[in-house]
């Protein structure tokens, strides 16, 4: 097969060969001198094309047939190169999910004599797919329609596999962010469970012996025991107050916006900062990574206007817009110059940092700020277009069928005069601290202790206790649960909840499911023990109604008020 640079460089000869007789004054050969250039010339262009992996072609437009430089055989990986010699062949030895970019790219060429270039993969001789990208432009037009163009055919397999490595890397390196921020966070909520679930207990525990002791103490050494109840009491809430800063409860609610409305509250009583808050759209179906990551940048975004902004109020936006949640900031304080960030932020989870971890997440960060006019911040993370396969149903809602004994088929046990009373707590130091403290009360019987939600349900079916003292977080079945369980088997049976945490969304899930009363642990056990008295009193009373709500107390957490069991509304905490 005559190839197309050689044809072009004898058709080129007879002029060379006119132009040196006319210069030298009669018939010969070209001078040495211009044979060793062009020979020079054309070892360099062979040189380069297959440096470059590269052949150029001519392309005969009407009658669909192609001719390559000599050099083919190298890039085909073999001699027979038929298959690559026509337009039609060329097509179908393209791989299947190229064709159709190939065809239009022709298409264009030939209709409009546009300029050709394609990137596509084609089988070679040898058997091994590479990817081409071909380039050329129309050399000559008959009637205004192209008939030629010539062009050249680069082997860019290198460079692909290259990018391909390069986004193969870069989404590693994506999910490994991922599991950063989700790796910090387990390690954040293990210590955080270790204060609340061990130290704080023990420290709770602690203070409930020194409370019973002092009951047995003269003055002088009440007094000493107060003094340690106070300082055990101090390090309850430093405990409190680092469990919290440690884990904030988006971890324990796993409710977007829950964790928000705590956020709220938290910067309102730590910093002063009133922020006006819009959560809204359907937020239940957010992944872990992405609350997690959203939760952190509305807090550092908030902490920067207390740091920064010189105002005490702020806007906060949470909302679900088609397949993404979109959280925006704004505050109308000092301002800044945006282009003056990066060299003013080297550490730290900052605006830097916010970005970098957003756009690991597929999302997106904008940031509208000029002195004296304050900052606006908006963060956009896409969803999942489709929910996961696998994920858990709300068990708040489903009934359960546990073997119990009926109420109505047989007598419940005869009720002592005192109130009997089920204690549900899986820890066992504070159970057990809270149940002697309780045995020391003439008119209060404990009749039972439980571990877990589905042991209380049991016990309660068994038992039918006056009261039962429900833990909020407890295994196999969590107290909400088992509460809405009692309440509506067992209507009569007054719950009251108990838990370390102070904030209201403990009391709220706990007043949704039926519970009478919600005290925390941090408080006196009196309080508990004239909680139990005044919801029984109140059962009591004629034409009472069983309440189900929470009060607050003086220290702001959710709890009974002294004098009354009337159902009140629970209130942020104050300061």
């Amino acid at each position: 097969m005559r190839q197309p640079h050689d044809q072009h460089v004898s058709q080129r000869n007879p002029e060379r060969r006119k132009t040196a007789t006319v210069l030298e004054g009669g018939e010969g050969a070209l001078p040495q001198k211009a044979e060793e250039r062009m020979r020079e010339g054309e070892q360099r262009l062979r040189m380069a094309l297959k440096a470059a992996s590269m052949v150029t072609w001519e392309w005969d437009i009407p009658a669909g047939t192609i001719r390559y430089s000599a050099n083919v055989t190298e890039l085909a990986g073999g001699e027979a190169i038929e298959p690559f010699c026509t337009v039609s062949s060329l097509i179908q030895e393209v791989h299947a999910d190229d064709r159709s970019a190939l065809t239009q790219a022709i298409e264009r060429t030939v209709g409009e004599g546009a300029p050709y270039e394609c990137e596509y993969r084609v089988r070679m001789l040898n058997g091994t797919d590479r990817w081409i990208l071909g380039r050329g432009d129309v050399v000559e037009r008959r009637e205004g329609k192209p008939v030629r163009a010539v062009g050249i055919s680069q082997d860019i397999t290198a460079r692909k596999e290259a990018e391909e490595a390069l986004q193969q890397r870069s989404r590693q390196l994506a999910d490994l962010a991922t599991q950063i921020t989700l790796v910090e966070h387990r390690e954040r909520r293990r210590l955080a469970d270790y204060l609340h679930d061990h130290l704080q207990q023990l420290l709770v525990g602690a203070r409930m012996q020194v409370h019973a002791l002092a009951f047995e103490q003269e003055l002088h050494g009440r007094n000493a025991l107060d003094k340690i109840s106070k300082a055990l009491t101090e390090a309850i809430e430093a405990a409190r107050s680092m469990s919290l800063d440690i884990a904030p409860p988006i971890a324990v609610h796993r409710h977007l916006p829950d964790a928000f409305q705590w956020l709220v509250r938290n910067v309102r009583q730590r910093h002063k900062l009133e922020v006006q808050a819009h959560i809204n759209g359907q937020l239940t179906e957010v992944p872990e990574a992405d609350s997690i990551l959203l939760f952190a940048t509305a807090r550092e975004l908030l902490l920067n206007v207390v740091k920064h902004a010189g105002v005490l109020k702020a806007e906060l936006e949470l909302a679900r817009v088609t397949n993404a949640v979109v959280l925006t900031i704004r505050d109308r304080g000092h301002g800044f110059d945006p282009a003056r960030l990066a060299s003013q932020e080297p550490h730290g989870f900052g605006l830097f940092s916010i970005r970098e971890r957003v756009d690991s997440l597929g999302g997106n960060l904008t940031l509208q700020s000029r002195p004296n006019h304050g900052v606006i911040v908006a963060v956009s993370v896409p969803l999942p277009v489709a929910p996961p396969a696998a994920r858990p149903q709300p068990r708040t809602r489903k009934k359960r069928t546990i073997a119990i004994p009926d109420a109505n088929s047989t007598s419940p046990p005869a009720r002592p005069r005192r109130i009997s009373t089920l204690f549900a707590d899986d820890h066992r130091i504070v159970r057990e601290s809270l149940v002697n403290l309780l045995r020391a009360e003439p008119d209060i019987a404990v009749v039972g202790q439980c571990d877990d939600g589905r042991q209380v349900i049991e016990a309660a079916g068994r038992l039918q206790p006056d009261v039962v003292i429900m833990d909020v977080s407890m295994p196999v079945m969590d107290g909400v649960e088992a509460t809405r369980f009692i309440k509506e088997r067992w209507p009569q049976i007054r719950v009251i909840g108990l838990s370390m945490y102070e904030e209201a969304q403990g009391a709220g899930k706990m007043r949704a499911a039926g519970a009478d009363g919600y005290v925390s642990k941090s408080e006196p056990p009196a309080e508990l023990i004239n909680a139990i008295r005044q919801c029984v009193r109140q059962r009591q009373a004629p034409g009472s109604v069983a309440p189900s709500s929470v009060t607050t107390s003086r220290r702001g957490h959710a709890s009974f008020r002294k004098a009354s069991c009337k159902p009140v509304r629970p209130a942020e905490r104050t300061r």
